[in-house]
């Protein structure tokens, strides 16, 4: 059986926390893969732990909060999650290799291990695609795909 888990700051054993989230890339992407999981009948879950029935990861924002603690947890649980076969996706919605961030680091090192990276835009695309020459080398760059941000309010005609 398929279990996507996405990896986010916490614990949400109530999944429709998702949904209301304060972060707009958690309710306009994790959300919206909750729901698509649930269509397929594809096991869903999500925060800081990785469970072992894995086979899919999805690396979400790490947050800023205890961001080097959370770094070392989670760079150990996604190596052993590859380890067992899983795949590992960096869903990348904010461009901290391209700056210096305290998350620059973490995001630096995920990218080495991901198989996978998505992310919002072309630009966002064009951008990462040339940062990873110089974090991954020439040969071993994860595939870059984009997945649009859904638009989150109804859209109304100009008054």
């Amino acid at each position: 059986m398929q279990h996507v888990h996405w990896m986010l700051p916490g614990n949400y054993q109530d999944l429709d926390q998702l949904r209301v989230h304060n972060l707009a890339s958690v309710r306009m992407r994790a959300a919206i893969a909750l729901d698509a999981c649930s269509e397929r009948k594809i096991k869903f879950t999500a925060g800081d732990t990785i469970p072992a029935t894995v086979t899919q990861v999805v690396v979400g924002k790490i947050g800023s909060m205890e961001v080097d603690q959370r770094s070392k947890a989670w760079l150990a649980q996604l190596s052993s999650a590859h380890a067992r076969g899983s795949t590992i996706l960096v869903d990348y919605t904010d461009h901290h290799i391209g700056f210096k961030s305290v998350m620059s680091d973490f995001y630096a090192q995920v990218l080495k291990q991901a198989d996978r990276v998505v992310c919002p835009s072309r630009q966002m695309q064009s951008m990462l695609h040339e940062c990873l020459a110089e974090i991954c080398g020439p040969t071993t760059r994860p595939d870059i795909r984009i997945v649009a941000d859904a638009i989150e309010v109804a859209i109304s005609a100009p008054k």
